[in-house]
């Protein structure tokens, strides 16, 4: 993971006004995980005048993995990051250790089911900082191209008494952190290719009963519907429409769901900024994450 550290303000006073005093910073990992993580880069040490010239230091924090596969399975890593400060003056001998700075927590990790992309950067091994939470952006502008999915989106989450299948006190999660999606990757394992299948097998099943004929229409680019069956929470989460069944959360999740036809376009550009973003923002196997329309 790599840092940057800016010196906006310094002052120097006393024995540090020596012209050849200097002032530097480092990262370090510490804490449990210590063992697991390194630095990558040497600290920085530059005097007052060289840190106004040049107020940027750059840092890297690194922690080993073994090569991403199915077979080495996914591979996580927590670490608390420290930023560490010392100061020298020619002359005079420094007492203690390192002044010790602000602290942030990173996750290292690695998974085959994160595509490397070329374009966007991303590749199965990489790190993301922790204190944040997650969420999935969709556009209800007419320009989107994913108009329809992004309403269908809103009203899942706004009006779900609006939606199908009917229920009564209908809630659908995915609109909050205190509420959130987590992720479901087909590529985990069977059973969860198996889950994925089933959530869109129960959502189609929603949109025969309550939109009879809704993919009878042709696409005369290629014959087939030009609807598809849009589900709410997505097929890719935990939270999808199987989660009613015994095996898995229980009745009392059924029917928490929304399925609707949409344009066959717009659901497939939906689905491609979905699986595009869990790529770029590292969202793991479980990992929670929300869903907010604007």
């Amino acid at each position: 993971m790599e840092f940057v550290v800016r010196v906006d303000t310094y002052r120097n006073f006393g024995t540090y006004e020596h012209p050849d005093s200097t002032w530097g910073t480092s990262l370090d990992c510490i804490g449990k995980k210590a063992s697991e993580c390194a630095p990558g880069s040497a600290p920085a040490n530059k005097t007052l005048l060289q840190w106004s010239a040049d107020p940027i230091a750059s840092f890297s924090i690194i922690s080993s993995g073994k090569k991403p596969s199915k077979e080495n399975g996914q591979q996580i890593v927590y670490a608390d990051i420290e930023q560490k400060s010392t100061s020298l003056v020619p002359g005079h001998t420094t007492i203690g250790g390192p002044l010790a700075g602000p602290v942030t927590n990173v996750r290292f990790d690695s998974a085959w089911y994160i595509l490397k992309n070329s374009t966007t950067g991303v590749e199965s091994l990489g790190s993301i900082f922790t204190k944040v939470n997650p969420f999935l952006t969709y556009s209800r502008n007419p320009n989107s191209g994913y108009k329809q999915v992004a309403d269908h989106v809103h009203t899942a989450l706004t009006r779900p008494q609006d939606t199908k299948p009917p229920f009564t006190d209908k809630q659908i999660p995915g609109g909050s952190w205190g509420n959130p999606l987590h992720r479901l990757s087909q590529s985990v394992s069977d059973a969860n290719k198996k889950r994925v299948d089933r959530n869109r097998y129960h959502s189609k099943k929603v949109c025969n009963t309550y939109f009879p004929g809704w993919d009878t229409a042709k696409d005369p680019r290629d014959g087939k519907s030009v609807a598809q069956c849009d589900e709410f929470p997505f097929a890719s989460t935990y939270e999808g429409a199987a989660r009613f069944l015994p095996e898995y959360d229980g009745p009392r999740f059924q029917d928490m769901f929304s399925a609707l036809p949409v344009h066959r376009d717009d659901n497939g550009a939906a689905g491609g900024v979905l699986l595009r973003w869990y790529d770029w923002d590292r969202i793991l196997e479980m990992d929670p994450y929300y869903v907010q329309v604007k």
